[in-house]
């Protein structure tokens, strides 16, 4: 194996090979050193990290395992009606994201959880 390694017949696959630790101890180097190289993170991983959370999957569940008095109800729709309008708690963005005109999906952000606690009392 290793002669075919060395005649180019097989590629050497940890030839690059960096574990976990000293990948992260490289990229807190980087992020603290002033001359490292800069990156810009993109505009969907940005909107995911602010917004992890769709309505059917990730909101809608916790509601209803969080909330005794919990209740799909004018008063809830009032609410989603304001916290769809405060930036800092939802967003909505095109699905597919080369195609910023298409069909439209609300993510929300986890913080709306503590907004709802305001109005609702938890088990």
């Amino acid at each position: 194996m290793k002669q075919a390694i060395e005649e180019g017949f097989i590629k050497d696959v940890l030839l690059n090979y960096t574990t976990y630790q000293s990948f992260y101890a490289l990229l807190k180097k980087i992020e603290d050193d002033p001359n490292a190289i800069s990156y810009k993170e993109d505009s969907e991983e940005v909107f995911r990290k602010k917004y992890p959370w769709n309505f059917t999957d990730q909101l809608k569940p916790r509601l209803k395992a969080r909330y005794k008095n919990f209740k799909f109800d004018t008063a809830y729709l009032k609410l989603m009606e304001k916290f769809k309008k405060d930036k800092k708690l939802s967003d909505e963005r095109p699905l597919d994201w080369n195609k910023p005109t298409g069909t439209k999906k609300r993510f929300y952000s986890t913080n709306i959880l503590k907004e709802f606690d305001k109005h609702y009392e938890l088990k």
